[in-house]
């Protein structure tokens, strides 16, 4: 069958997906990862908790929390607040962010605030709006947030691709945020088969 239908597939109202994390491709986990997605009356919330563990967990203690909120609209995921609190080592650093679309402005709780377009997703949002796009085109636009500024974001579409995972062999359709040699890298497999949910993710620095 073609890989993907010309709609985006619906989103569940309720998923939770857990990931381990590794700094590099065949290398031992160093932490867990879980998403939480709640759609109700048009609403969601996504929350996600990463952490170290075992041995990792000895040499850098990280507990981070994203969370997003919005709206569900025709184009996808609408954010209205995201907030990022991480903490390192005791240190505990915390940024939040302010959609306001009546006006079009983007506020940041460690100051300043920029234009908001309609297509602007915070870091975490952003890895499940990609399920809404018509995945046919090259390359794509995007807006992300990471609490400082708003970025401009292109992305490439590649070939349909199966990878392992803990659930098995899974079809997968690789997106990959084009960047330049100094700038960090961002790929996202999406899960033919699982309504386009992020099944692997891996962030160049």
């Amino acid at each position: 069958p073609a890989p993907l239908a010309v709609e985006p597939p619906p989103l569940p109202k309720h998923a939770m997906l857990k990931y381990k994390v590794r700094l590099s491709d065949g290398g031992f986990d160093v932490g867990d990862v879980r998403h939480l997605l709640e759609i109700n009356d048009g609403h969601y919330t996504l929350t996600a908790t990463i952490r170290t563990i075992g041995l990792a967990r000895l040499v850098k203690n990280v507990l981070y929390n994203q969370v997003s909120r919005g709206t569900i609209t025709n184009a996808g995921f609408q954010p209205d607040y995201a907030q990022e609190d991480k903490n390192l080592d005791g240190v505990n650093q915390n940024v939040e962010m302010f959609f306001d679309h009546e006006n079009h402005v983007l506020r940041f709780s460690l100051g300043g605030q920029t234009g908001l377009t309609e297509d602007a997703q915070d870091r975490l949002s952003m890895l499940y709006q990609l399920s809404r796009f018509r995945l046919r085109e090259e390359s794509l636009p995007l807006a992300v947030t990471n609490g400082k500024k708003l970025e401009r974001y292109r992305v490439s579409i590649d070939q349909e691709e199966d990878i392992m995972t803990p659930m098995g062999k899974l079809r997968t359709l690789p997106v990959r945020k084009i960047h330049g040699p100094d700038e960090e890298g961002l790929e996202v497999w999406l899960a033919l088969e699982y309504r386009l949910l992020p099944v692997k993710v891996v962030r160049t620095e």
